[in-house]
């Protein structure tokens, strides 16, 4: 499927060869008008990478939503071109250039390595709006720890802890790294509304203490999922803390 309306680009299976996938991106690189990119089914590598290239043209100012699901063989070298992209970003915005001013970003169902998640903290980084909504779902597993404090060292920037809306990090394995990272950020988001990290082997009890310390995060917060993790009796009094 390839569908092309007049705010989205919408990628999914699509029965091309690499070399097409490259002209397509050579000429979405130029198109300034849309605004939302789509890319599903497990196109793989080959394809995804000269799509992601045509971030970093003139449209990468453009994109305010960036979904890559189901592409299960997404590797090394789209992250590599994420990277690039995050460097191009930086790039303009020392030249006084219009950078990207992505707002949302999702990926999921895709597997990343430890590198892969390091590679999207990166260009989580070099977004200077930061973004109002972040899923990343089932992209992770139990070897991405040393990258999880990358991830959550951006996080932690002004720029989200500010205006990060909408955390989606449900089944990725966090485990305690990932618990000590959510709930470090999570004392001091202040603009969160919906957060869900479900089935993630996390200590439910430290996460809500984090909630229940900041006033404005218990006052504004919408939505929580932290279904399928240990609560515990201590977890589950300070929920108790957390809904009065």
């Amino acid at each position: 499927v390839l569908a092309i309306s007049a705010d989205m680009l919408r990628v999914e299976r699509l029965p091309l060869k690499p070399v097409d996938f490259e002209e397509l991106a050579t000429v979405l690189s130029s198109c300034t008008s849309i605004t939302s990119w789509v890319i599903s089914g497990a196109i793989g590598d080959q394809f995804i990478v000269p799509l992601l290239a045509g971030l970093g043209g003139p449209a990468g100012g453009a994109v305010k939503r960036l979904e890559v699901t189901g592409s299960e063989e997404i590797g090394k070298s789209s992250m590599a071109r994420l990277k690039q992209v995050a460097e191009t970003n930086r790039r303009l915005e020392e030249a006084g250039a219009s950078p990207m001013a992505m707002r949302e970003l999702v990926v999921a169902d895709c597997l990343l390595t430890s590198v892969g998640v390091k590679e999207v903290s990166l260009m989580l980084q070099s977004v200077h709006t930061g973004m109002t909504a972040l899923e990343l779902t089932h992209v992770m597993n139990s070897g991405a720890g040393g990258a999880l404090k990358e991830l959550g060292g951006v996080l932690r920037l002004p720029r989200y802890t500010q205006h990060l809306a909408s955390l989606s990090l449900s089944s990725n394995e966090l485990g305690a790294v990932g618990t000590k990272e959510l709930g470090g950020w999570i004392r001091s988001a202040s603009a969160l509304r919906k957060l869900e990290a479900a089935n993630n082997k996390l200590d439910c009890a430290v996460l809500l203490e984090a909630i229940s310390v900041n006033d404005a995060l218990v006052a504004s917060l919408e939505l929580l999922d932290i279904s399928q993790n240990k609560l515990g009796t201590k977890g589950a009094s300070t929920l108790g803390d957390v809904l009065k």
